[in-house]
Formats: C-alpha cells, sequence, structure tokens
C-alpha cells in the first residue's frame, strides 16, 4: 500500500504564476521551499509535471521490428508532421501503448512534446529550491495514473460503457477530464475557480485578499458571519454544480457519448460542504468527491485532519508519486 510520509502546501498568486506561466520563478522557488519544509520531506530529488495545456500529445504508429535506436530515428523523422514547433525549440519523448487495432504488425506511440522555453522555467524554479528533478511528467498522465488506483476501489456495477468525469475545481481554472478505460478521451478548461468565491467573501465582507483566504481556511471559516453560510456558500455552491453541468454538456456536444457514469470532484472545490450532493441533484449523476490520500496510511506526524481537508487538492502529486520508474 501507499503511505503518506509528509504533505505541505504553500499558496501563491497570480504574481508568481499567471494561467500557468512562471511570471516569478524565485517566488515561486520560495513557495516551493516552504512547502518542503511544512511536509518536513529531506530528499532533494523530485517529480513534477507540465501542464497538459503546454504539451503537445499525439498517436503514431510505429513497425514493430525496430530496436530501441532504431525507435528513437523513426520518431525524430516522423516528429515533425505531429509538432506545430521546430524540434530545436521543443523536448519530447514517447512511449509505447500497445499493437496497433488495424495493423497487426505495428504499435500505437504515444509521443509529446514541451515547449523547452516553457520547461526550462520550472527546472530553473525546482533548482532553485535546491530540488533536483529526477523524472518531468504530464499532469494529465499522473490523472489517468491515480483515477485508475481510486476507481479500483470503487468498482461500477453496471454494464454500460463506464465513462468517468473528472472535475478538477482549481483557484482561477477548472478542469474536465473524460476517462474511459483508464485513459482520457476528452478534456477542456473552464476559466472558472475558488477565486470567484474569495473575491465575493472579500468584497462582501470588506476584507483584504490574505484576511479572506486566513478567514477561508479549514480552522476559521466556522467564524465568518452567518450571511456567508446562509447565502454566499450555497450561492457559490450552486453555481460550481452549474459549471460542472455545463463542462458536462460540452462533452456530449463535443463527442458521440450522451452519458457518464460517474462524476469526480477534485481540487479546492472538493472541500466545499455538500458540494457532491450539489453536483448530483443538478445533473442525476452519482457524484462524489475524490481524495486518494484517503487510501494511504498516514504516519507519524502527519495530521488525519489536514489529509482529509486538502487530500482533493493533491490528485496530480500522488499520482506522480505512483510512477514505478
Amino acid at each position: 500500500g501507499w503511505s503518506v510520509l509528509g504533505m505541505g502546501h504553500s499558496p501563491i498568486s497570480r504574481a508568481v504564476v499567471a494561467d500557468k506561466t512562471v511570471v516569478d520563478p524565485e517566488a515561486l522557488a520560495l513557495a516551493i521551499e516552504q512547502a518542503v519544509a511544512k511536509a518536513r520531506i529531506r530528499s532533494r530529488n523530485a517529480i513534477t509535471a507540465m501542464p497538459a495545456s503546454q504539451a503537445t500529445r499525439k498517436t503514431v504508429v510505429m513497425p514493430k521490428d525496430l530496436s530501441e535506436i532504431e525507435q528513437e530515428n523513426f520518431m525524430q523523422v516522423e516528429a515533425p508532421n505531429h509538432i506545430p514547433f521546430p524540434l530545436d525549440e521543443v523536448r519530447m519523448d514517447f512511449e509505447i501503448l500497445g499493437q496497433n487495432d488495424v495493423e497487426k504488425n505495428s504499435y500505437d506511440v504515444q509521443l509529446v512534446a514541451v515547449k523547452t522555453e516553457d520547461l526550462q522555467q520550472r527546472v530553473d524554479a525546482l533548482a532553485a529550491a535546491n530540488l533536483v528533478i529526477d523524472v518531468m511528467d504530464i499532469d494529465e498522465f499522473a490523472i489517468e495514473r491515480v483515477m485508475r488506483f481510486v476507481t479500483a476501489q470503487y468498482p461500477l456495477s453496471d454494464t454500460n460503457e463506464h465513462i468517468e468525469a473528472l472535475i478538477d475545481i482549481g483557484h482561477e481554472f477548472s478542469v474536465l477530464y473524460v476517462l474511459k478505460d483508464g485513459r482520457s478521451i476528452y478534456t477542456r478548461e473552464q476559466n472558472f475557480g475558488m477565486k470567484q468565491l474569495t473575491d465575493e467573501v472579500s468584497r462582501r465582507f470588506s476584507l483584504s485578499a490574505q484576511d479572506t483566504q486566513a478567514q477561508l481556511s479549514l480552522e476559521k471559516e466556522s467564524s465568518l458571519p452567518p450571511e456567508y453560510h446562509n447565502e454566499v456558500l450555497p450561492q457559490f455552491r450552486l453555481e460550481v454544480a452549474s459549471q460542472i453541468n455545463r463542462l458536462i454538456q460540452y462533452f456530449f456536444a463535443a463527442t458521440s457519448h450522451n452519458r457518464v457514469s460517474r462524476i469526480w470532484i477534485s481540487g479546492g472545490g472538493g472541500s466545499l460542504n455538500n458540494i457532491s450532493e450539489e453536483v448530483h441533484d443538478l445533473t442525476g449523476v452519482k457524484t462524489a468527491v475524490i481524495n486518494p490520500l484517503g487510501y494511504a496510511q498516514v504516519e507519524n506526524g502527519v495530521d488525519p485532519a489536514y489529509i482529509q481537508a486538502m487530500g482533493p487538492s493533491f490528485l496530480t502529486a500522488f499520482g506522480l508519486a505512483m510512477r514505478e520508474d
């Protein structure tokens, strides 16, 4: 099984990372150092991930009877047909997925490329935080990995095609991942997140951004005025459910699918009280908050309440930790 040895986070602002682009590498490095210190992690070796929105991901058909060197050469020749940037401006890698359904003597190969400039920003930030990157993954692959793990704990009993929808509700953006047989088949990003709640609390109660973040913390949320609990939070929760329903309708419109088997909620939105019930009532689909750390043993020094509250925000981190190489 899995054990949580350490866990920590450090908030950052748009002045540090905006639209998933690193604006201030030094401030990002400081935030990483603080998170690692809070988690009491001593290892200097790190696994991290690029946003899928900054990666090009294509499936390429490759002959089976190639040596490793020949595979590398084949992909170097084939890559320019699939990557919208010059090869000298990207870093790329590939993974053999399995036999091609049509051409039995060929493999389906997943090709992934990211711009060197985008990758280097993250490498530099982690280096400034005194960390060495062992692996640079893509966040969508980490999501796939942890979703296969979690859905195995809760197998669906119906015999219909199993389509799992995961909505990761971040600070500024929410991302829908739709998975079939453990593989992502659709993603869509929406400009909506927990920032709408913090902005409304700040405006309604005349609080600074820093004070708002403090008031919305697990320990202090109950001290907010009744207006927050009776009006602000229920309205925001309904808006979250509406946004989730809208994202799923986009999926139906863009594909041949017309149903999902289950909805999972992760990210900061997973901490909202009764959010799964709100989404279920609006969509009619079985809904649950996903907390992969809930399946792990908690070591001494790690607060179980912290895992319960923050676990839904650590989905990508858990998926990265699950790597076997």
